[in-house]
């Protein structure tokens, strides 16, 4: 059974990246005195959040099969309840 265990691997090297790349920038405007925009830092405490979460919270699982039900191609079998000679009332207010 295939499990997410790819893509939580290539979210997570993404998410690394990205906040790797803002700690840097931060630091590198930091070294020349350069004043750092508020949208770079709420970008990197943003990021590094979402990594935090991700890391915490997040474990791979097995995937799950469909339920086969015969020859029906797996379908749920389907009731109306109210047929065409008979519609849904409703009332108009």
């Amino acid at each position: 059974m295939p499990t997410n265990k790819t893509v939580i691997t290539v979210i997570i090297s993404t998410l690394a990246s990205c906040a790797a790349l803002c700690v840097f920038a931060i630091c590198y405007l930091s070294y020349k005195s350069i004043q750092i925009p508020p949208e770079l830092n709420t970008l990197t405490g943003g990021l590094i959040g979402a990594l935090t979460g991700m890391l915490v919270k997040t474990s791979p699982t097995e995937g799950t099969k469909a339920p086969d039900s015969g020859g029906n191609g797996g379908s749920t079998p389907v009731t109306i309840v109210n047929p065409p000679s008979d519609p849904v009332p409703t009332i108009e207010t």
